[in-house]
């Protein structure tokens, strides 16, 4: 018994570990597959007062499911008496497959992303670059990459300017006016939702303001005159 403790207690952090990813994964996911029990049984009232249910208590099914997989190996660690291969499998499955899981994916989403952001980063550069592209919305026509989840469109176009504020500002450094100019219209484009109060955006405007050249300061006076933001009325 006392071995059985022993042997339990430091297998109790990864257990507990992987009970909370799988009852996590499963809380987030299980609407659908509920949906789809209620489409093919025709039992929507059933299907709506579980999910209004699950929406009012979902720590109650999290709960349940931490529970249930640390009662599993727990079990598991106080019935087994001699470990064949398939129980060894099963407990070393209980005890890191989430977990292992969870750092794969976790891994694999952010290389991802990463690679993704630099692709559309490299897209943005060259799209600025070449005057011969017709312009228009960049986030519409050069599908930028937004690794943003969550619900909120707000929040999405602040991931855009956090993303790609700083790329699109530095290529008006360039000694070209068609490169500053299309530079200074995806600023306006990227940064007029949610950063128009941005530094770096009012900076760009200043320096715009002072440009050589007569698109620039066209473009940049006539945006500053049709702006509602109180920090662009004050240029």
């Amino acid at each position: 018994m006392v071995m059985v403790l022993k042997k339990l207690g430091w297998q109790i952090v990864p257990v507990c570990l992987s009970a909370f990813i799988f009852a996590e994964v499963v809380n987030r996911n299980i609407y659908r597959p509920l949906f789809w029990v209620a489409e093919y049984t025709n039992s929507y009232d059933s299907y709506f007062d579980l999910l209004s249910w699950l929406d009012n208590s979902p720590i109650k099914l999290r709960a349940f499911l931490f529970c249930l997989w640390v009662s599993v190996y727990v079990l598991a660690v106080f019935l087994v008496k001699s470990l064949t291969p398939l129980t060894s499998k099963l407990l070393l499955h209980l005890r890191y497959a989430p977990l292992m899981s969870f750092v794969f994916f976790l891994v694999t989403m952010i290389a991802y992303d990463n690679l993704m952001i630099e692709c559309s980063k490299y897209q943005l550069r060259k799209y600025i670059r070449n005057s011969t592209y017709s312009y228009q919305y960049p986030m519409e026509h050069l599908n930028l990459y937004n690794n943003y989840r969550g619900q909120c469109g707000n929040a999405a176009m602040g991931y855009y300017i956090w993303l790609y504020g700083e790329t699109v500002i530095k290529e008006f450094d360039s000694s070209n006016p068609e490169v500053r100019l299309r530079a200074l219209q995806t600023s306006i484009d990227l940064y007029t939702w949610e950063g128009s109060c941005e530094k770096p955006f009012i900076t760009l405007l200043e320096k715009a303001s002072q440009d050589t050249s007569l698109s620039v300061k066209t473009l940049v006076q006539r945006y500053i005159a049709n702006s509602s933001s109180d920090c662009i009325k004050k240029q």
